[in-house]
């Protein structure tokens, strides 16, 4: 087995910015394996605002243990002693791919034999320019993607008013907020409260992430149903905000997490808490938007849950390693 890896620089189209960050590129590490005559890809790359890890610590792990990588790659309990989850992701995926691939089955299927082929997905725009969210909310709808997230926190009251408008304009769509650790509680329950009565499935992370007694009050006080993010990063992570009850729904991002089993820990975890489950990218690449989606497909809840995958148009360029393929508001596999 011949294993490398590859760090990557993939510039946005424009910087995506959020209640707490700007984005103008993405960074990380392609893991590529060739065996059976066959290659296969996966990715490692910790966000910033979300992973607990740099990707100068991550390089520096990957420098350091090239050769046990490729003596133990195949070895779940060695990756599970990996001390970084963005690590354990991209390790993890690469061995079950290649596992999968021996047994003749692509890698949802292989984690789940019931998974299905197919995923729905939710789009994302930013509302800093409103004709822009309008032609992106256009281009969204022609692909047959009908519930879409705004990123808010950043001008609130201009947010809140466009939002009503995309609401009143839109009727058939299932509006989604992210406001990543973008408010103070106060502000985050009276902007929640201004925007009562419109069809919005959820605000994921209004204050910041380790403020669970904030986010339980801000939860008990809005009339709409709040998300875990940031503040979702492991199975601890989850569990405390299970018993904070500061969330209603949890979303997931599997590079922040680590391995498939933890992964599916988590989503157990979260089921049993009778909790809402979203999966989103980390605005991975390509080669990890198709990761996420498999993960989606064999932990999703419910075959009604849409997934936050539709993060290509973001990037200005991107790998060819993998197809990626969306139809009628599903990301296909």
């Amino acid at each position: 087995m011949n294993i490398s890896f590859h760090p990557y620089s993939l510039r946005l189209n424009k910087p995506l910015v959020t209640g707490n960050e700007t984005f103008e590129e993405r960074s990380g590490f392609i893991l590529k394996s060739f065996i059976r005559e066959k290659t296969f890809y996966s990715e490692i790359a910790p966000l910033k605002g979300f992973s607990e890890e740099s990707t100068q610590e991550v390089l520096d792990w990957l420098i350091k243990n090239q050769s046990q990588i490729k003596k133990n790659l195949l070895e779940h309990d060695w990756i599970m002693d990996v001390p970084f989850a963005s690590i354990r992701f991209g390790l993890d995926s690469q061995r079950l791919q290649i596992l999968a691939d021996a047994d003749g089955k692509p890698l949802h299927k292989f984690i789940n034999p019931n998974a299905p082929d197919k995923v729905k997905i939710n789009g994302m725009i930013s509302l800093m320019n409103p004709i822009e969210a309008g032609e992106k909310i256009e281009h969204f709808l022609s692909q047959g993607i009908t519930t879409i997230k705004f990123k808010v926190g950043i001008k609130p009251s201009q947010e809140a008013n466009i939002i009503r408008i995309f609401c009143d304009k839109y009727k058939d769509v299932t509006w989604r907020l992210d406001a990543n650790q973008g408010f103070a509680p106060d502000d985050a329950v009276h902007f929640l409260n201004y925007l009562k009565g419109y069809p919005i499935a959820y605000c994921e992370q209004p204050v910041l992430a380790e403020l669970l007694d904030d986010m339980a009050r801000v939860k008990q006080e809005s009339p709409i149903p709040i998300a875990a993010d940031e503040s979702a990063y492991s199975v601890d992570s989850v569990l405390q905000i299970i018993n904070k009850k500061a969330a209603d729904v949890i979303i997931v991002k599997p590079m922040t997490i680590g391995a498939i089993s933890e992964i599916q820990t988590v989503t157990e975890i979260i089921q049993q808490a009778g909790l809402g489950l979203t999966f989103t990218t980390a605005l991975e690449s390509t080669v990890g938007r198709r990761l996420v989606a498999s993960v989606a497909s064999a932990f999703s809840l419910s075959e009604n849950d849409y997934h936050g995958l539709a993060t290509s148009y973001l990037f200005a360029q991107d790998f060819d390693y993998v197809s990626e393929r969306i139809e009628n508001g599903h990301f296909l596999l």
